[in-house]
Parts: structure tokens; C-alpha cells; sequence
């Protein structure tokens, strides 16, 4: 399907759509879990230095958060953004 990555799957509650992202970076979408279209823009916006490993996306209390590596965390009112990264990162992997 893709070239192996660390990646996290996950379904647009608004439009049905699945998102695959890679690293936080790169993204793909599908509606069938089978068909994969790139995405031209980035899932999240990485600085320099911030980590491509372990993507993770979950909910809590009407919040998505989005987690890549040990060092980055946004958070969006969207399961699929717009992300804000947060300033103070108390995750410690």
C-alpha cells in the first residue's frame, strides 16, 4: 500500500474519509480502506528537529490530539485538524 513507516489510521467523523499518516507528515485518504489518494498537504506542521516516529491521534473531552515521537503534541476541535501545536509539551513519550 505505502512504503513501511511508522503511521496511524484514523476516520473523519465529518466527511467519512480515512486518513493514513505517516509520521505526521505525509497523508493519504480513502473511503474504502482499500483505494489511497496522497494528500498534497501535511497532516501537521513539523518543526525542525521534531520527531517522525509513533503517530497517534486520539479524543478526549471534545479535543483531538495528535502525537508524534516524544516531542511534539497538537490539538484540534476536528479529528482531522486545524492543528495547533501545543506550546507547553509535558509528554514524556
Amino acid at each position: 500500500m505505502v512504503p513501511g513507516r511508522d503511521c496511524e489510521v484514523l476516520r473523519d467523523p465529518a466527511t467519512g474519509l480515512f486518513h493514513l499518516v505517516l509520521g505526521g507528515g505525509k497523508s493519504y485518504v480513502s473511503s474504502d480502506l482499500r483505494n489511497w489518494q496522497e494528500s498534497s498537504d501535511e497532516f501537521v506542521r513539523r518543526k525542525p528537529g521534531t520527531s517522525a516516529e509513533c503517530p497517534n491521534h486520539l479524543e478526549w473531552n471534545g479535543w483531538h490530539y495528535f502525537l508524534v515521537g516524544r516531542n511534539a503534541v497538537w490539538k484540534s476541535r476536528q479529528a482531522v485538524g486545524d492543528w495547533t501545536e501545543m506550546e507547553t509539551n509535558i509528554y514524556d513519550g
